[in-house]
């Protein structure tokens, strides 16, 4: 889900369930009101152990509702994993 900050602040990033398959980072961009609204991935890095970085770019103006979004997983088996080993 990504959330907007007051205005001035970077929007934030939440993600569910939290494993070490994916990471989600973003730009520090700073959300002014009245903004256009627009948020993607811009990027999906995958690392030696089959971990991915992906990068969330856009802007979420500040004083707009949070938007979900889906991370379509590209190993399900390695993603199973990294969720069973946090337990």
């Amino acid at each position: 889900m990504v959330v907007p900050a007051a205005e001035g602040s970077p929007m934030t990033i939440k993600t569910s369930p939290e494993t070490s398959y994916a990471t989600f980072i973003k730009p520090d961009d700073h959300q002014q009101s009245g903004s256009p609204s627009g948020v993607r991935f811009s990027s999906d890095v995958t690392d030696a152990d089959g971990k991915h970085t992906v990068t969330v770019s856009g802007s979420l103006p500040a004083g707009s509702q949070g938007i979900l979004y889906s991370y379509k997983v590209p190993k399900p088996s390695l993603f199973a994993q990294s969720f069973c080993q946090k337990r």
